[in-house]
C-alpha cells in the first residue's frame, strides 16, 4: 500500500491513474473522520472521462498513521507532498466540508500546485466546533446532515450508516484522531486567504445543508474571486450520498472548463 512518510504520520493514498495522454491529475480531499473510501465511484467517474485521480485518508482516520496532533498546515502540505511527488504538477483539487478548509489552504499557501479549486460542503468559519462523528449519541444527531426529505425517505441507508458510524467510533484511535481533527480546524476563520487564491474556483452546496449553512458557502463565494456558485436544491451536508450523479457531473464539468479554457 502506498504512504507518503511525513514528520507525525505515514499518510495513505490511492492513484487511478489514466492511459498514456489522459488528462490532468484530479485530488479529491476527504471530510471529518471520513476516508478515500468514499470516493470510490467519483474516482472511477473521473477516470473514465480520462482524468487521473488521487484520493487520501487525511491524517486522524482511515490507514493514515498518526503518531501526535496536527495543524491545518500540515494537513494542507501532506495534499501540496502528494501533488509533488505523485502528480508532478499542480491538480484540480477538490474538497469535501473539512477537506475544503484544507484545499482552500493549500490554494492560498501553494497556488503554484493548485489548477483549479473546487469547495463542496465548505466554509472558511470554523468557529464551531464540528460534530463529533465518534460521540456515543452521533447517531441520534444524523437527521443534520441530510435533507429531510433524503432522511425520511432513505431510513434503511441511514440505518446502515449509523451502524457503520458506530463501529468505527469503537475504536480508540479513530476517536483520538477525530479530536486532533476538530481541534486542527476549531476556531480558524479562513475569510482572510481567499484573497491569495487566484486560480479558477467553484463553490458547490446543498440548499439543504443543517451542518455548514448555505448562506456561508454565498458569502465565501462573493469574497473568492472569479469563482463559481452552485446551489444544489433539496440536497443536505453530503452530496456525495444524496446526489451523487448530479454531483459528479457539476466537479467533472468544472474541470473540463479549466482545461478548456487556462489562464493566460
Amino acid at each position: 500500500m502506498p504512504y507518503l512518510e511525513t514528520d507525525g504520520a505515514r499518510v495513505f493514498y490511492e492513484t487511478w491513474p489514466a492511459a498514456v495522454g489522459g488528462f490532468n491529475w484530479v485530488v479529491l480531499v476527504n471530510g471529518h473522520t471520513r476516508t478515500h473510501g468514499d470516493f470510490r465511484s467519483l474516482g472511477n467517474t473521473l477516470n473514465k472521462l480520462g482524468y487521473q485521480v488521487l484520493t487520501l485518508d487525511n491524517r486522524g482516520c482511515g490507514k493514515t498513521e498518526t503518531s501526535r496532533a496536527f495543524t491545518l498546515d500540515e494537513l494542507s502540505d501532506d495534499v501540496a507532498a502528494l501533488i509533488d511527488g505523485v502528480c508532478g504538477g499542480p491538480a484540480h483539487v477538490v474538497g469535501f466540508s473539512l477537506g475544503g478548509a484544507v484545499s482552500l489552504n493549500l490554494a492560498a499557501k501553494s497556488p503554484g500546485k493548485v489548477r483549479s479549486l473546487c469547495l463542496v460542503s465548505s466554509t472558511t468559519k470554523w468557529e464551531d466546533s464540528l460534530p463529533d462523528a465518534t460521540a456515543p449519541d452521533f447517531t441520534k444527531q444524523l437527521g443534520r446532515f441530510f435533507s429531510p426529505a433524503f432522511f425520511k425517505a432513505q431510513q434503511n441507508f441511514i440505518l446502515h450508516f449509523a451502524k457503520d458510524l458506530e463501529k468505527r467510533a469503537e475504536d480508540p484511535a479513530t476517536r483520538q484522531g477525530a479530536i486532533w481533527q476538530r481541534e486542527a480546524l476549531q476556531g480558524k476563520d479562513l475569510t482572510p486567504l481567499l484573497k491569495n487564491i487566484s486560480v479558477p474556483a467553484r463553490v458547490i452546496h446543498g440548499d439543504k445543508d443543517q451542518v455548514i449553512p448555505v448562506a456561508r458557502a454565498k458569502a465565501m463565494h462573493k469574497k473568492l474571486k472569479g469563482s463559481g456558485l452552485e446551489i444544489l436544491k433539496g440536497v443536505g451536508h453530503l452530496p456525495l450520498v444524496e446526489c451523487p450523479a448530479r454531483l459528479y457531473d457539476k466537479i467533472a464539468d468544472f474541470t473540463k472548463q479549466v482545461d478548456n479554457n487556462p489562464p493566460q
